[in-house]
């Protein structure tokens, strides 16, 4: 066994009924398909009606380290990749890849950044690219209107909802000042009445005696 770690472009479906997984793409070189990728994100979106059968659904993969599979180079990616699913009557689930075009302007290439799918689109939040580390935010709308079966590949559109230009100033903690011991009365060495031994609480402060008129 060795501790080289390698980047894996294969996609694998879970079935809950049957507790199994199976798989959907392999490893093998398409033109069609996204190159092995790490630290991107993916979200499930156009999820057809449960009436619906065969029923339908599509995995947007946005961003990463991809390693091409020509070169073999790694390089940090703003691509958009989305893979359409379908499931057979024998529960098995079959896919497509392709890769969306969406219009506007995208967002820099990024990886280890955040996202969840909203409105058959996903919202992007940060990431990192090098050394930089990003505090915006993306949303990739989608601007279709097809409800049932797959989107067109540019029915999408970026747009920034949140942009930052530097992240905020690092501020130090306070300084710690623990906070001052309470207060004890002071103790006195000496013979207890009971047990002839021990520590004393201080005694009662003198009262003087008060004199009875003549």
């Amino acid at each position: 066994a060795t501790n080289s770690l390698s980047t894996l472009g294969d996609a694998w479906s879970f079935h809950f009924h049957d507790d199994m997984w199976s798989q959907i793409t392999g490893e093998e070189y398409t033109p069609n398909a996204p190159d092995p990728r790490s630290s991107h994100t993916c979200v499930l979106v156009h999820e057809s009606a449960e009436h619906i059968f065969p029923a339908t659904a599509s995995m947007i993969v946005f961003g990463g380290m991809a390693k091409s599979r020509v070169t073999d180079v790694a390089s940090v990616v703003s691509e958009v990749w989305r893979l359409d699913l379908q499931e057979h009557a024998d529960n098995t689930v079959s896919g497509e890849w392709q890769l969306l075009h969406p219009s506007g302007t995208p967002p820099q290439a990024r990886f280890d950044h955040a996202a969840i799918a909203h409105q058959n689109g996903l919202l992007v939040y940060g990431g990192c690219e090098s050394s930089s580390a990003f505090s915006d935010v993306w949303q990739l709308e989608y601007t279709g209107s097809q409800i049932n079966g797959f989107a067109r590949p540019t029915d999408y559109r970026w747009r920034e909802l949140y942009h930052s230009p530097s992240p905020p100033p690092y501020l130090p903690p306070p300084p710690y000042h623990p906070p001052p011991a309470p207060s004890a009365p002071p103790l006195y060495l000496g013979n207890n009445a009971t047990t002839g031994m021990g520590l004393d609480m201080p005694p009662p402060p003198f009262q003087p005696p008060t004199s009875s008129p003549p």
